[in-house]
């Protein structure tokens, strides 16, 4: 069985780590590019499904000290998932520059005041960091190779 209080700091710092990846993918976009880009509203409506999902993790305990609409970042992430053809990705933009910054600092509090925290970024783990096999990765045929420009 899971710690609860290890769970909520792991899945704090998946939240932690999501909002680095939105704002790395955001950097020197505006609203207009954003709104015109679907590969980076996609990806960055991914990271907030993570953190919606995360959130549903954390102790509510640990929630309830610190004054933030968690419900809000629960339905975000609802409405990402089943509600996907309604959203507004200038509603998106405004979310990211608006609501973002808060969630940050409220997330980097709470790791700081309730858990041993050594104020460095989460760094998730590379499943595909070694190769398999002991390192030998098999050469791939020209059968199973994908083609894009045909």
């Amino acid at each position: 069985m899971k710690d609860p209080h290890k769970e909520s700091q792991e899945r704090l710092q998946h939240i932690e780590k999501a909002i680095a990846e939105i704002e790395k993918y955001v950097n020197g976009e505006s609203d207009n590019s954003f709104c015109n880009k679907n590969i980076l509203h996609d990806a960055v409506l991914l990271q907030f499904i993570f953190i919606g999902e995360a959130i549903i993790h954390v102790e509510n305990m640990i929630l309830d000290k610190y004054d933030y609409p968690w419900h809000k970042v629960k339905s975000f992430r609802n409405m990402i998932a089943h509600d996907y053809f309604n959203i507004k990705h200038s509603a998106v933009w405004q979310i990211i520059i608006n609501d973002l910054p808060k969630l940050k600092t409220v997330i980097k509090t709470i790791l700081k005041k309730n858990f041993k925290y050594a104020n460095t970024t989460f760094q998730m783990k590379n499943i595909c960091a070694k190769p398999p096999l002991g390192g030998y990765v098999p050469p791939i045929s020209a059968e199973k190779r994908i083609k894009f420009n045909r």
